[in-house]
């Protein structure tokens, strides 16, 4: 899944290769690696284009850590032990990126929803029953998306209200740039209202994996089928999603 930086503020990509995180810029592209025993499962840059936040695994263990794009130096911040992060986000707007950290208590699963910076360890936002499978967040950080059992929900920061946005979605979910639409994956690609409605199918088509949308409104999706794995990108007009 390679992460692009911020429109305007950098030019460079980040992608995972065998456990090593890739950075990409102008000048060249640079291994990083997550330490003897690690490796990195997971990145998103901050919106000003000089920080990565990461997310690695060992055998038995997560880390969450920040990489200086400037510097070159990394840190790595509180992580509660024995619970597995995933779904890095880290929104156009805001100063905080948010991830899933799931945990099993009791033999019963939980994940929860937590919100942090390159000075702040991550606190919890929300805990929700059962697993996250996918995570998305509005530009202004203030509204989390998250994908449960195949229902969209929202998560109000502000408010503390929990809705239902749209059900029947997949297990892929991505943000309009203005926080108006999100997308989805049931079989193709759907799109619903952020503030709740039907989903709308806008693309039938097999096996897409995952699906981004840029800051210049270019819908990318991941698919593979038969073997074979494609990116396929499309414009969308207003029109077609509403």
């Amino acid at each position: 899944s390679p992460a692009a930086g911020p429109a305007g503020k950098s030019s460079g990509i980040v992608y995972l290769r065998s456990g090593q995180l890739m950075i990409m810029t102008a000048d060249r592209t640079k291994a990083q690696s997550a330490g003897l025993g690690w490796q990195f499962s997971g990145c998103a840059w901050s919106p000003d284009g000089d920080s990565i936040v990461y997310t690695s695994t060992s055998l038995l263990s997560n880390r969450l850590g920040i990489y200086s794009v400037s510097s070159g130096s990394s840190k790595l911040l509180e992580w509660e032990k024995g619970s597995k992060a995933s779904h890095l986000v880290w929104p156009s707007g805001s100063n905080h990126f948010f991830v899933v950290a799931d945990l099993k208590v009791s033999g019963r699963m939980f994940s929860s929803i937590m919100r942090g910076s390159s000075n702040e360890s991550p606190s919890e936002v929300v805990t929700v029953p059962g697993s996250i499978e996918a995570l998305a967040v509005s530009p202004d950080g203030q509204v989390v998306y998250f994908i449960s059992n195949k229902i969209i929900y929202s998560f109000d920061r502000k408010t503390g209200a929990q809705a239902i946005v749209a059900d029947k979605a997949g297990d892929a979910l991505a943000i309009s740039p203005d926080g108006k639409w999100l997308l989805t994956n049931p079989v193709g690609i759907a799109v619903c209202p952020t503030d709740g409605g039907k989903l709308k199918q806008i693309v039938s088509a097999p096996g897409i994996q995952e699906v981004s949308w840029s800051a210049r409104d270019q819908i990318a999706a991941v698919t593979t089928f038969g073997g074979r794995a494609e990116v396929w990108t499309f414009r969308v007009d207003d029109s077609i999603l509403k």
